[in-house]
């Protein structure tokens, strides 16, 4: 029976408590920092700037995002990058290639707070770190089948950046 009261007086303050309320002002959300650790420009037509443009839409849609990208390379080697989009306070760093993979691995550890994805690549899943595979063999198949369909030389070349598991010659 005490179980009872317990359980009735608990919703009868939790009806209370939302009768009572006035309209409250929705609190400005704080932003989710992004980084983005790429091989090159942002916006170059492939899985960099799919990653852009989805950030984008996720802010467009509401979602209070400040994003930022680095490019080893250009801004450093990997482990400045990295560091670099630490310092900025990103909870979140998207790697665009799977050849960073162990670099991902490694500051992981050093940066137990932040959360790694990988695209593209295999890395070992831990607290911290996770990645993402795309099934391009398939998607090739179908556009190697519409390229097939389409041709009237009845030949079909394909041009890619780097060879990758699943769309190799």
């Amino acid at each position: 029976m005490k179980r009872y009261t317990a359980l009735l007086l608990a919703m009868v303050l939790l009806l209370c408590a939302a009768c009572t309320a006035g309209p409250s002002q929705p609190a400005e959300a704080e932003p989710i920092r992004v980084g983005v650790l790429t091989d090159g420009d942002a916006i170059d037509r492939g899985i960099n700037q799919q990653i852009w443009n989805a950030l984008d839409s996720l802010a467009e849609e509401g979602m209070p995002l400040q994003r930022s990208y680095r490019v080893p390379g250009t801004d450093g080697s990997y482990d400045d990058c990295i560091a670099a989009l630490a310092a900025e306070g990103n909870a979140l760093i998207l790697c665009a290639q799977g050849g960073m993979s162990d670099v991902i691995q490694k500051a992981a550890g050093r940066y137990p707070h932040i959360q790694f994805v990988v695209a593209e690549g295999e890395a070992d899943p831990s607290d911290n770190v996770s990645s993402m595979t795309f099934a391009t063999a398939q998607a090739a198949y179908l556009a190697g089948i519409a390229a097939g369909k389409t041709s009237e030389s009845g030949r079909v070349a394909c041009v890619h950046g780097r060879l990758t598991p699943g769309v190799e010659p």
